[in-house]
């Protein structure tokens, strides 16, 4: 296991929205937090403390899942219909709004 140190940790948890600290085991995060706090948790694992980052900021990545790279080069050639206001390179494209219906008299 590897405990990374770094100035600020970006957890993205309602409990814990920051830390200095964070354990990792085969390539899955186990911990967060202080490197105070995971010092327990680590000793008994034969844990190495690596502060390669311990002067920068690290967060989780993100990632869209649901678009293919390859997808906007063929879509954004075409107009959306979209719930959103899109603002895309070839254009602007309003959100879609509910159609209003009258009932017959």
């Amino acid at each position: 296991m590897t405990v990374y140190t770094a100035k600020k940790i970006i957890t993205m948890e309602t409990n814990i929205p920051e830390a200095t600290a964070v354990a990792v085991a085969d390539g899955r995060i186990v911990s967060v937090g202080t490197l105070g706090s995971l010092s327990d948790f680590f000793e008994s694992h034969g844990t190495v403390v690596d502060n390669q980052f311990a002067n920068k900021v690290l967060m989780p990545g993100l990632i869209a899942p649901h678009l293919h790279p390859s997808l906007p080069v063929v879509l954004t050639q075409f107009p959306f219909l979209a719930p959103d206001d899109w603002h895309l390179p070839t254009g602007d494209f309003p959100g879609a709004k509910p159609m209003r219906t009258t009932s017959p008299v």
